[in-house]
């Protein structure tokens, strides 16, 4: 069983790795990005004596195939768009757990305990339960996992240029 978590940049949250790396239940964490806090990370995984469990790759042309294999994917961004990352994880059905970053691209994407789980941003403690509870309810994950995967209907190619197309042709009737 590995955990998923996406950045390492200004957007990720130590606290929320500490958070995450003290889940016991986890067996790997995988860590993938380069960035400013890479040094400060690799301190805090030393001090918890969890170098065993817990690994930071570079960036990685695979990730699909990274992401697959996880149990679980977590972002913990105070701010993301709409997060490519996460509709990638969704349409693989992976369970997701997202921090409800602003602003608010997640929301558009996740319906809490449906396809997903959403927790506030910088709630250490609720995301370390939201962790630990997808992790010990393989079940209920799945579902989430099976429910995620419903992206791809309302977001592949035909679907958006549908919506596009629709769009032009609203704008063009009212130009007339």
């Amino acid at each position: 069983m590995k955990i998923f978590l996406w950045g390492m940049e200004h957007n990720i949250n130590l606290h929320s790795v500490k958070a995450i790396i003290c889940v016991q239940t986890v067996l790997n964490l995988e860590i993938y990005g380069d960035g400013a806090l890479k040094d400060e990370l690799m301190n805090l995984i030393e001090q918890r004596n969890l170098l065993n469990r817990v690994f930071i790759y570079p960036s990685n042309s695979n990730i699909f195939d990274i992401i697959n294999n996880s149990s679980l994917f977590v972002l913990t961004s105070n701010y993301e768009g709409l997060p490519n990352v996460v509709m990638e994880a969704m349409a693989l059905g992976v369970p997701c757990v997202c921090t409800d970053c602003r602003p608010g691209g997640v929301r558009t994407l996740i319906e809490h305990g449906v396809n997903g789980m959403i927790v506030p941003r910088e709630n250490v403690e609720k995301l370390a339960e939201v962790i630990r509870y997808m992790l010990e309810n393989r079940e209920y994950s799945e579902k989430i996992g099976i429910e995620a995967m419903k992206i791809r209907d309302n977001h592949s190619l035909e679907c958006i240029f549908s919506k596009w197309r629709n769009y032009i042709n609203l704008i063009v009737e009212n130009k007339k």
